[in-house]
């Protein structure tokens, strides 16, 4: 219980230190990890509790007046705190960490050379994409995201220093030694007509070599990534992910419904987006909505083949014993034992599997509008 008092004192603090229209507790708990800490002291008040009923089992027939009140005090105190950390566990969402990176934007083709800007024009694109970091900050702190940094390059991203920075991202952990539920990655940058992040040296990012590097850094531990693209031609990245099969992965990303010219594909158009999907999951109205037939950028998303598999961390023994480790005397390690011995296995397997058939089809064959990603925003399809 004090390990929680700390968390919600925390909280307190942070709630109080933010504006009234950031503030939700929901959120603020989530990204604390209270999520993680209520999984696991669950087990470890079920275990109280039931040593409790059994010791006054075990004692019954010696029983007094004291002993049974004190029974009848301390299991409605143990069931009590039980509750509470069943209802955190259940209602809270997982922990979530964001990285942005954003470059101003030219028009980039894979056929023809540097294009000749007017200083009017630059002056513009530069003007836009110092407002796209300043959304995408936004966006951070108002749903309550970690923010791992972010990148503003005029000159260009290496690819040195781009795979050194992803995967240092792809690698962080939460302060309490597990990796985060869900990993937020936007690029808003110079692409090539396929959709390839144009970088320094005449040299590109392929969506291929970026998965491959997250499947390095998270080794089938069931946290997901989200790439937000504000790109002219990221949709051509989106059509590969629905094939992904092992990785929980969505990217959200628009293209033009009207057809427009490659400098103004790479021009006026960057930016809005992030503006309209920005706004919109911070509850605010946008114009014109995305369902609205005259919008000009509609926005796109695609997930994983096993996306609606997905559940938020559940603690492994290798969680249980650092908290116990770090929470209780060194005495006491035996009884991680107790605490582990019920297995992660289901008795509704079948149904299950089942319903994670049926979620499957569903979402491949009817997509819902928006997909609510249990950190506070959407993703969303015009």
């Amino acid at each position: 219980m004090w390990k929680l008092m700390s968390k919600i004192t925390e909280c307190n603090l942070t709630y109080n230190s933010i504006s009234d229209e950031q503030r939700s507790m929901n959120r603020i708990l989530a990204s604390k990890g209270v999520r993680h800490f209520s999984i696991i002291s669950q087990r470890l008040i079920c275990l109280t509790l039931f040593t409790t009923i059994i010791l006054q089992g075990i004692g019954w027939e010696t029983r007094s007046g004291y002993s049974l009140s004190l029974f009848l005090v301390i299991v409605p105190i143990e069931a009590m705190t039980l509750s509470l950390f069943w209802e955190l566990g259940d209602h809270l969402g997982g922990t979530c960490i964001g990285y942005a990176l954003v470059a101003p934007v030219a028009a980039k083709s894979n056929t023809t050379g540097p294009t000749l800007l007017s200083s009017s024009t630059v002056q513009d694109i530069g003007t836009r994409a110092t407002m796209t970091l300043n959304k995408t900050q936004q966006f951070f702190n108002f749903n309550m995201i970690e923010n791992f940094g972010s990148d503003f390059s005029t000159s260009g991203l290496s690819m040195d220093y781009l795979e050194s920075k992803l995967k240092s991202f792809f690698d962080r952990r939460t302060a309490d030694g597990p990796r985060f539920d869900t990993y937020v990655l936007f690029y808003s940058g110079d692409v090539y007509e396929t959709g390839d992040w144009a970088l320094s040296d005449n040299t590109n990012l392929k969506v291929d070599t970026l998965l491959d590097w997250w499947r390095a850094k998270n080794a089938d531990s069931g946290t997901r990534l989200i790439m937000v693209l504000d790109t002219s031609h990221s949709h051509l990245w989106a059509k590969a992910i629905p094939n992904i099969r092992d990785e929980y992965v969505a990217i959200q990303t628009f293209r033009l419904h009207k057809p427009v010219d490659v400098e103004s594909a790479n021009g006026t158009n960057i930016g809005k987006f992030t503006h309209d999907w920005v706004h919109y999951n911070m509850a605010a109205e946008i114009d014109p909505h995305w369902s609205d037939k005259e919008r000009t950028v509609r926005a796109l998303y695609r997930v994983s083949m096993c996306w609606t598999d997905f559940t938020f961390h559940y603690p492994t023994p290798e969680d249980i014993a650092q908290h116990w480790d770090g929470n209780f005397p060194k005495l006491t390690k035996p009884l991680i034992k107790a605490v582990n011995f019920w297995g992660t296995g289901s008795v509704c397997c079948c149904c299950d599997c089942l319903m994670k058939c049926l979620k499957r089809t569903q979402m491949g064959w009817f997509p819902p509008k928006e997909v609510d990603t249990g950190h506070g925003f959407k993703l969303i399809r015009s």
